[in-house]
């Protein structure tokens, strides 16, 4: 879950202090599928360090429309087109750091409550890749899976030999969204 503006603001605290709410509960009831969540943080200064950018490349592209109603020199014109350019990389590079980290909500059998958040940084994954959802899931390649082997399966669904002799496919999947202590999917 991409969080909002507003949660740049504040701090890693009480962000993961709310995040935990969030984790909890879905509006007034208790959320069931808790496995499937992890939020992802903006920084606020990248967040300004983006506004600004736009705010000039914006500003620059207003006067170059108008640069006849401005008089500008062919030499005025090259300098707003480098200025130009330089406010577009400003935003760009603001943008591949805007969000900072992930909070994920993990199963820890060992503490109590067993449910901790973990922080995961965002920055260590910003060279492999410039899209944002590709870098978020690099990041939580450990924690998160797109394959289980057959064996894994049987011993998380306690099917290898415990109390049941099968459990319903949809069953099963809703378990994975459902319960911290299995594994993300």
């Amino acid at each position: 879950m991409y969080l909002d503006p507003s949660w740049a603001e504040k701090s890693q605290e009480k962000v993961k202090e709310d995040a935990l709410i969030w984790w909890e509960n879905r509006g007034n009831d208790k959320r069931d599928y808790k496995n499937g969540l992890a939020f992802i943080v903006p920084n606020l200064a990248q967040m300004d360090k983006a506004r600004k950018g736009a705010r000039t490349a914006l500003a620059i592209a207003s006067l170059v429309a108008q640069k006849k109603k401005y008089k500008f020199s062919a030499e005025d014109g090259e300098e707003l087109g480098t200025k130009e350019k330089e406010a577009n990389s400003e935003v760009e590079a603001a943008l591949r750091r805007l969000y900072e980290y992930i909070i994920l909500p993990v199963f820890n059998p060992n503490i109590q409550p067993p449910n901790k958040l973990e922080i995961i940084d965002l920055h260590s994954q910003i060279n492999t890749s410039h899209k944002l959802q590709e870098r978020v899931f690099e990041a939580l390649k450990n924690h998160v899976f797109d394959s289980l082997t057959p064996n894994k399966l049987l011993r998380i669904s306690r099917l290898d030999g415990e109390e049941k002799d099968y459990i319903q496919a949809e069953e099963l999947v809703s378990y994975f969204f459902r319960f911290p202590n299995y594994p993300k999917l």
